[in-house]
């Protein structure tokens, strides 16, 4: 299975997450969400929560979480329920310090790529954004789910921000989120199965036969999750197992009778790929999927 844009952003988002709790000394202890909660705060002022959560991509329930936590702390202020919610001062300053630690890593992500590389991805930014969103909405009215939301009160200022290259790693965990939600939404859908299971049988199928280690760093997952994972998927007969002779790791390989998910799966991984990147040219589609990957590379090695 070739590499594809809509695995590669959450992908990133994930090893986004991964270095911000590696750095989090940085920005007082804070979690990878409310760090980026006061980040969009300090660049658009006050937010309604509705504005917020569509900025952010996340459910409505985890930014609630996280702004109780912002508002204990103080670096948050906020008056009735439905009122705007703003930086204080304190979080002002924290918001300056995280926002520059975002200017540093976006340079160390974009290391080794051009110029005209760059220029492409952030041309090509408000679109990816603009398409996962449409595919979050498109599950979740299947699903009888409330609809993604549409940016439409700040679409004009989102998208300026959105082109920003010192700004990726926050623009590229709001996509990563929104194309991880739908995606589960559709592994459910068509598959009947938890997106962890479904993420795994495709990259075992897509892969096959692949070890243990690869497969977890395929996926960005932590081996030991990724073994339980692949072991819940041998027990329900989708995949097989066997000891590698090399080292102590498992081989997976595909079952037959995985072959219909499989299928379904591979169905809904190339129409998400193939809205995410219409209207590119094969060669502009290879040339951002190659783009993304470096970036992936970067920061995988930070």
């Amino acid at each position: 299975m070739s590499r594809r844009a809509s695995i590669l952003l959450p992908q990133m988002a994930s090893a986004l997450r991964k270095m911000a709790r590696r750095g989090e000394g940085r920005v007082a202890r804070l979690s990878d969400l409310e760090a980026r909660i006061l980040v969009e705060l300090h660049l658009f002022g006050p937010l309604t929560m509705t504005s917020l959560v569509e900025i952010l991509g996340n459910e409505k329930s985890q930014v609630s979480r996280s702004l109780q936590s912002l508002l204990a702390a103080s670096l948050v202020d906020r008056g009735a329920l439905r009122s705007p919610i703003a930086l204080s001062a304190a979080g002002a300053t924290l918001a300056q310090t995280i926002v520059g630690n975002a200017q540093t890593d976006a340079a160390k992500m974009v290391a080794g790529i051009s110029g005209r590389e760059q220029s492409q991805l952030v041309a090509l930014l408000p679109r990816l954004w603009t398409t996962s969103c449409a595919l979050l909405a498109e599950e979740n009215g299947r699903q009888d789910r409330n609809p993604a939301p549409s940016f439409a009160r700040i679409n004009d200022q989102l998208m300026e921000q959105t082109t920003r290259i010192d700004l990726l790693p926050l623009r590229i965990a709001t996509l990563g989120m929104l194309l991880q939600r739908s995606f589960f939404l559709t592994c459910r859908r068509a598959a009947g199965l938890p997106a962890s299971e479904a993420v795994v049988l495709t990259h075992t199928w897509g892969h096959a036969p692949i070890q243990g280690d690869e497969l977890a760093r395929l996926i960005g997952r932590p081996k030991a999750q990724t073994d339980r994972t692949a072991h819940a998927l041998v027990q329900l007969g989708l995949i097989h197992r066997k000891r590698a002779l090399a080292r102590h790791d498992w081989v997976y390989d595909a079952a037959p009778a995985g072959d219909d998910k499989w299928a379904v799966l591979q169905h809904e991984l190339n129409r998400r790929e193939e809205a995410l990147l219409a209207g590119l040219t094969p060669c502009e589609a290879s040339d951002i999927t190659r783009i993304l990957d470096s970036i992936h590379g970067n920061i995988c090695s930070l």
